[in-house]
């Protein structure tokens, strides 16, 4: 059986089911051999369609993908201070959800240790908003001249993630210009994943954009990402007598603004 209710435009030229297509107009409602969905809004039954093989339009087909993100916060953090406004990581986390159905979101991140109640707070709120949030403590390092410094990376971290669960999703989001991803990327695209990589243009690897199926700089989407009231001063702005201290009070500040009224 199919019924078709109020539909305007033209008849669809996707490919049809053993039953025949459907016709779909701008936002009313089709049923289709007994599969009810709206036109403008994605499919509601995803598994009662695969049963009974019916076929739709990629615009439909991309909101049934399953999307997971990976966020590098040490290039996020980068790039906020870069770009001299704040992300709100609530906001990143529905903008790209609403690709399709998120499957989970990751976010990699260096906490001091003994962790500060600041950073404690940070980690706490990204739990509570529905990240799985992977740390590592940072560890100093001097260097010849006596200069310490104190560094952590969870490349490993993230490419474990992307790599052992790839079966869970069809989309993976990175939200990273490093070029030491250029090859995990490569390996997801060849056993058929779609890659997007986000950030900025300034601090995107040339070989990890080209390795991506597409690319969202993150300046582009600002209005859907931004928190407002928690500003950056940017890189440019004057900042090259910085001192430390200056630094940490602003990664305190990115920190604080994931964390400062979300619990």
């Amino acid at each position: 059986m199919r019924i078709i209710l109020n539909v305007q435009g033209p008849r669809s030229p996707w490919p049809s089911g053993p039953r025949g297509g459907c016709a779909v107009g701008s936002v009313q409602w089709v049923l289709c051999s007994g599969f009810k969905k709206k036109a403008q809004g994605g499919a509601e039954q995803q598994d009662t369609a695969l049963r009974r093989g019916i076929r739709y339009p990629a615009r439909d087909r991309r909101l049934m993908e399953r999307i997971a993100l990976f966020i590098d916060g040490a290039n996020v953090y980068a790039a906020a201070k870069r770009l001299g406004w704040n992300f709100d990581h609530r906001k990143i986390l529905e903008h790209f959800a609403g690709l399709g159905a998120l499957y989970n979101a990751f976010y990699y991140t260096a906490v001091p240790w003994p962790v500060d109640d600041k950073q404690k707070r940070f980690v706490d709120a990204l739990t509570y908003m529905g990240y799985t949030v992977r740390t590592r403590p940072l560890r100093e390092n001097t260097d010849e001249n006596g200069d310490t410094s104190r560094r952590a990376s969870l490349d490993i971290e993230l490419v474990t993630d992307l790599l052992t669960t790839e079966s869970r999703y069809d989309v993976a989001v990175l939200l990273s210009g490093d070029g030491d991803f250029e090859r995990p990327v490569e390996v997801l695209r060849a056993r058929g994943k779609k890659v997007i990589v986000a950030s900025i243009p300034e601090m995107t690897s040339a070989e990890l954009r080209n390795a991506a199926d597409e690319y969202v700089d993150l300046a582009s989407i600002r209005e859907q990402v931004e928190r407002p009231g928690y500003r950056l001063p940017s890189e440019g702005s004057g900042r090259d007598g910085a001192s430390r201290t200056q630094d940490r009070d602003l990664r305190a500040s990115f920190y604080g603004a994931g964390a400062g009224d979300e619990r």
